[in-house]
């Protein structure tokens, strides 16, 4: 999936996420990867928690969890954390376990460079 635009979607997701402010040391008892890049974070390493949920499915997910089932932690290295920032300044959203570089290419092959003035 490439790169796209909020203000186009129908808001029908079936998961979101909300990035922590900042990077952070990687607080976990082991390593985790980059869910963009898959590179190897170690502990203590700088990285960027992404918090996720999803819509309950069943009738015991919503009596467990309510509206909001947690899902499992996504981590981004300091490149990739780097990354989704810039593209989140320009509104645009992208899957955040799918290589955000990868995304940016496809993007460009079909629309042309961000943030460039077509004007001229």
């Amino acid at each position: 999936m490439s790169l796209y635009c909020a203000i186009d979607s129908d808001g029908d997701y079936s998961w979101w996420y909300n990035p922590a402010a900042d990077l952070a040391p990687l607080a976990t008892k082991r390593m985790r990867r980059c869910s963009s890049c898959g590179t190897r974070l170690a502990v203590e390493d700088p990285a960027r928690a992404f918090h996720c949920w999803k819509s309950p499915e069943t009738e015991l997910e919503e009596r467990i969890h309510g509206d909001e089932v947690p899902l499992r932690t996504r981590y981004m290295c300091e490149t990739c954390s780097d990354l989704y920032d810039s593209i989140a300044e320009l509104k645009f959203c992208c899957d955040i376990d799918a290589n955000l570089r990868r995304q940016i290419a496809e993007y460009r092959a079909d629309n042309g460079p961000m943030g460039e003035d077509h004007a001229k």
